[in-house]
């Protein structure tokens, strides 16, 4: 298939008008480095579809929040036209963009699963919240991490608060957080999931930060979504919706479920919707990523890849108050190259847009989704084959309101396998 517009790869030394063009831009590293390398971008910098890695500033700086190989998460920004570009320069606890501290427990990799969400603090001061944890619970990792960053659009650089630990347990996973409200009275939720007790025990679990002024904040409200004693519960997502938050989450028996709060609840308050159908051939592992949004029918729509063998996803779109939901669409492939992988939602307050892997030609693609007329049926290519290079986990900004879909996406180069992670920016389909 032939891309719908010509991308072009901009590297560290290449000259721009835009810090951020239509096409592609390297975020991480600023020069080609081997696979695996010191400083060098993980193979899989945006991983999964169910976090959240970038966000625009109310200013027009872009967040990411980067996985380099060994080293955990770190931050990098970039301004819009007219100011300075890509910087991983930081204030505050470190001045390199660092997250991560390797004192406090064994260096990880750069896989972690990792969110970012802006609010407002009670001055009205925009900040930054980021959060990660481990990408199983049968890793290393037993604390949720949680950073706030302050004077977001300062040349200086954005403020790095200290490192928090904002849970314990024996291991935290697939960490999710979003804001809901609007200032002075917002609050943030964060999802995810608890090894509890070595039979194993696990917990998929959303909590809430009230108070946005604090570097150190604790947890409230804690809801306990669904306990299992398997692995196979483990996949859940946030999603923010206009007047509501919603949580969607695997269940025993590879059923997807969906809860819902309204603004004015109570916190700790969720409503439990309709569980949708199970799936016949899901995963066992906890490989299946849900992602989703609320269109602006106030319906939530929720992509998953059900099936990591044979790269198989299906779309569900629950009602407003998930008392029902419909299987939409399935893309089933038979494994190999055929099928599709890694979906994530955004949408543009028109429609809803899904960005993912397709696997026949190794190529990134995009299909919009409408109330009139459901999910397209026809791709359109963000990222060619000609581009020369593996693609891992596209990771969009969820709200694409300003007309432009970006997209944070690993890259190996075929060849040199060399790592990057790359910021796909295009005006939305």
């Amino acid at each position: 298939m032939t891309p719908n517009t010509s991308l072009v790869l901009h590297g560290s030394s290449a000259s721009r008008t835009s810090p951020f063009p239509d096409g592609l831009t390297i975020l991480a590293p600023d020069s080609t480095g081997t696979l695996g390398a010191a400083g060098a971008a993980s193979a899989t910098p945006s991983y999964t579809g169910s976090q959240r890695r970038i966000t625009i500033t109310r200013n027009g700086r872009l967040l990411a929040v980067i996985g380099k190989h060994g080293d955990g998460p770190w931050v990098t920004w970039m301004d819009p036209p007219g100011r300075t570009g890509a910087s991983h320069v930081t204030r505050g606890d470190d001045l390199t963009g660092k997250l991560w501290k390797a004192s406090l427990q064994a260096t990880p990799t750069g896989s972690l699963p990792a969110s970012v969400t802006l609010a407002n603090d009670s001055t009205g001061a925009e900040c930054a919240y980021v959060v990660w944890g481990s990408v199983s619970t049968s890793d290393t990792i037993a604390n949720l991490w949680f950073r706030r960053l302050t004077e977001l659009d300062s040349p200086l650089g954005p403020i790095v608060g200290p490192l928090v630990s904002l849970d314990t347990p024996l291991n935290v996973a697939l960490v999710d957080i979003v804001a809901e409200g609007m200032s002075p009275s917002q609050r943030l939720f964060v999802s995810y999931v608890r090894k509890t007790a070595a039979t194993p025990t696990y917990e998929t679990t959303v909590a809430c930060i009230t108070n946005l002024d604090t570097d150190s904040p604790t947890l409230s409200g804690r809801f306990t979504v669904v306990t299992g004693d398997t692995s196979t519960i483990k996949s859940v997502s946030l999603i923010s919706g206009r007047t509501s938050t919603a949580i969607v989450a695997r269940t025993p028996g590879g059923i997807f479920k969906l809860w819902v709060r309204q603004s004015t609840d109570a916190v700790g308050t969720w409503t439990a919707g309709t569980a949708a159908p199970a799936i016949t051939g899901i995963s066992s592992s906890n490989d299946v990523y849900p992602s989703g949004v609320q269109a602006s029918s106030d319906e939530w729509l929720v992509a998953l890849e059900y099936s990591t063998t044979n790269n198989s996803l299906r779309f569900y779109r629950w009602s407003a108050n998930g008392g029902t939901v419909t299987n939409d669409i399935d893309l089933v492939g038979t494994g190999g190259s055929t099928g599709y992988k890694q979906p994530c939602l955004a949408d543009n307050g028109q429609a809803a847009i899904v960005v993912m892997r397709r696997m026949t030609d190794d190529t990134v693609v995009a299909r919009r989704w409408t109330k009139e007329l459901g999910w397209q049926t026809s791709d359109s290519v963000l990222i060619s084959s000609e581009q020369q290079a593996t693609w891992t986990f596209p990771n969009v900004e969820r709200s694409c309101r300003d007309g432009k879909l970006r997209a944070l996406t690993g890259s190996v180069v075929i060849g040199d396998q060399s790592s990057r992670a790359i910021l796909l920016q295009r005006s939305t389909i």
